[in-house]
């Protein structure tokens, strides 16, 4: 250690102690808390079989026609929806004395409304008793809504068997008849008396209904929902529902995984912080238990994204201050710092919480341009002496 760097030592702006290596130890214990972190955060993160293809709404005068052989049993109707444009009386049934009847406000059945908050999730519509027609006639009431699969039920949610009849949709690609071909993904109830309740596995909940919409909106080429966060996040998202489908496992996926990526670099920030191995090891464990790391990371929203973006900034502003510019090559400094920038930027791209983190990164930024201008001016001093 030069004459310079004990002076700013004493003033406490160098390191004395030299970072050490990271040792086989360090390497296994990061291995085995990033996938115990994995094991623990993927298990049940949400199902793939769930309605896919749907029927996109062109007309108001499309429907489609059903008949129910067990009419005398037809209790409920369950209805997967998509993303649906109109709120009040968005969904109609209606009960025809035949096929060739036409539905009409005389014989609707059931005209519920909708919110944002059924979304990609089945819902259960109750039926009145006295339902003998055994053609039941289904209407989407907006265009350009999205409906992805119909089935009707007995009072024990039990699926009943029907003959598609006709629709009125031409549209090839979207047609009505998608509503009506993936009944075998309806999920098994254990019994009526247990109620109707969101199933997290085949269901969307909280604030997905707007992230990964939006997704699916971004992957569709349609106008996004969610704007009031930046892109970036939502397009991320979209890359794997294009791998993985739009289904509740597809659209958590990366969150998940970034989120526990994220206790890996937290465990190289400490170790670099503190230099000492046992602290990481504590710090990173204890992370990887972290309720809000967890709850966050398992639901398809842009915290865990921009969260593991934060950390890696942090991590590299961190190996940027740790580098003297008068001891080591300039691309050594200078990488570290780009770096920290680019995953700073990217976190604020993902959601706008992400500019925060600049506030620490500047405070960094200023410390290390004081050390390294007090040194120069150390360093002018003692050459005059």
């Amino acid at each position: 250690m030069n004459t310079c760097q004990q002076f700013l030592a004493k003033k406490r702006l160098y390191r004395i102690d030299k970072e050490k290596r990271f040792t086989r130890l360090d390497y296994i214990f990061i291995t085995a808390v990033t996938l115990f972190t994995l094991i623990f955060t993927l298990i049940n993160l949400g199902g793939t079989s769930v309605p896919e293809s749907y029927y996109k709404s062109k007309s108001l005068e499309d429907y489609a026609i059903i008949k129910v052989n067990d009419i005398d049993k037809l209790k409920k109707i369950y209805v997967y929806y998509g993303i649906m444009q109109k709120e009040t009386n968005s969904f109609q049934v209606f009960s025809l004395n035949s096929e060739n009847e036409i539905p009409s406000r005389d014989n609707i059945i059931l005209a519920p409304d909708f919110s944002n908050a059924n979304m990609y999730s089945w819902q259960e519509l109750i039926l009145k008793d006295g339902i003998t027609n055994k053609y039941i006639a289904f209407k989407v009431n907006s265009i350009n809504s999205y409906l992805l699969e119909i089935v009707p039920t007995d009072k024990d949610n039990k699926k009943l068997d029907y003959e598609f009849i006709q629709t009125t949709d031409t549209d090839r690609d979207n047609s009505f008849l998608n509503a009506f071909d993936e009944s075998e993904k309806f999920p098994v109830f254990n019994s009526s008396k247990t109620g109707f309740s969101k199933n997290l596995a085949t269901d969307m909940y909280f604030d997905e209904i707007y992230h990964a919409r939006t997704a699916f909106e971004h992957l569709n080429g349609l106008v996004p929902y969610e704007i009031s966060h930046p892109p970036l996040g939502k397009v991320l998202m979209s890359f794997m529902v294009s791998i993985f489908g739009m289904n509740p496992f597809g659209y958590r996926i990366l969150g998940a995984c970034l989120s526990c990526f994220s206790v890996t670099v937290l465990y190289i920030i400490v170790r670099k912080l503190f230099n000492k191995p046992l602290i990481a090891y504590i710090g990173a464990f204890l992370y990887s238990l972290d309720g809000i790391r967890l709850s966050m990371g398992r639901i398809a929203t842009l915290e865990g994204m921009a969260g593991f973006f934060v950390l890696l900034s942090y991590l590299f502003m961190l190996i940027f201050i740790k580098n003297n510019l008068f001891k080591v090559k300039s691309i050594k400094v200078y990488i570290p710092l780009m770096l920290s920038g680019v995953f700073f930027s990217i976190s604020a791209s993902i959601k706008w919480t992400g500019i925060y983190a600049g506030i620490g990164l500047f405070i960094l930024f200023v410390y290390y341009l004081y050390s390294r201008i007090r040194e120069y001016f150390y360093y002018k001093k003692n050459e005059k002496d």
